[in-house]
């Protein structure tokens, strides 16, 4: 019996060239009738979240990878690195290092240098070089982090971190690991992009998983009873915190190995037709 769905929202609840389904706002209103819990669950902050998404009006959220959980207008959660440690790093490979690319997340803000600007405009170049211009148009539109070299406005003890992404060399990446403390700290994602090595980096007990397990206390409902949809490798944890992992048919090969289901892709309205299958709607 499901009493919680939770959705990722890129590549998920969302396209990011298209936008939200049409399907979406339907799939609510019939969860509604049938008293389910709908709650987003994603990497994103909060202040990051776009507005097609917004306009849903869906109460319970994850956000930030699992740093941060609201229900009903209550925040449950939200933690983020101390900033002491942020600062050390910062001062450490940060400030005047031009071979890294790094962006730091608060919930409402993205700092990035122009290594990290550069790399994150290259992938939307190339997300976007198969689209029309109405399509580039709207997905440009759609946009809610500003690609620009900001680190200049950076003040570790203003603005709470819960996300660090670096593109970098492995011995960068030990420098950080070192001064956090290899035990604090895990990898959300990790990667290649061309001659770097990519670091996702989160506090530890902060991920997807650790947030359902504490949602789903507050709420006083069975993670057996947890329905999760996603698509990338940082949902392969809430998969091990639900009770069914349904995977979108281009996952991330990683992901679709914890999935017991795959759906259509979010144009194909693949989390309405899978609750359609599993007689949920």
């Amino acid at each position: 019996m499901a009493k919680l769905i939770l959705l990722d929202i890129d590549g998920t609840l969302r396209d990011e060239r298209f936008g939200v389904p049409e399907s979406i706002p339907k799939v609510l209103k019939l969860c509604e009738k049938q008293h389910y819990n709908v709650g987003i669950c994603t990497g994103r902050g909060v202040g990051m979240i776009q507005e097609d998404v917004k306009k849903l009006n869906i109460q319970t959220l994850i956000a930030g990878g699992g740093s941060y959980i609201a229900h009903g207008g209550v925040i449950i959660k939200d933690e983020s690195f101390d900033w002491r440690k942020i600062e050390k790093i910062w001062n450490s490979i940060l400030i005047n290092e031009t071979q890294i690319a790094c962006s730091l997340e608060s919930q409402d803000k993205i700092f990035m240098n122009q290594s990290a600007v550069n790399i994150l405009n290259e992938m939307n170049r190339r997300k976007c070089e198969r689209l029309t211009n109405e399509q580039r148009q709207y997905f440009e539109q759609q946009q809610t982090i500003i690609y620009e070299n900001n680190f200049k406005q950076f003040l570790a003890r203003f603005y709470p971190i819960h996300k660090i992404c670096l593109w970098c060399q492995p011995e960068d990446f030990q420098i950080v690991k070192d001064i956090f403390g290899e035990e604090h700290i895990v990898l959300a994602q990790k990667g290649r992009w061309e001659q770097y090595h990519y670091y996702e980096i989160i506090k530890k007990g902060s991920n997807k998983g650790n947030a359902i397990e504490e949602l789903c206390r507050y709420m006083e409902i069975a993670q057996k009873d947890t329905i999760a949809f996603g698509d990338g490798k940082n949902d392969i944890d809430m998969f091990k915190s639900s009770g069914v992992g349904v995977a979108m048919k281009n996952s991330d090969s990683e992901l679709l190995m914890f999935a017991d289901s795959v759906c259509e892709t979010p144009m194909e309205d693949g989390i309405y037709k899978e609750l359609k299958r599993r007689s949920l709607i």
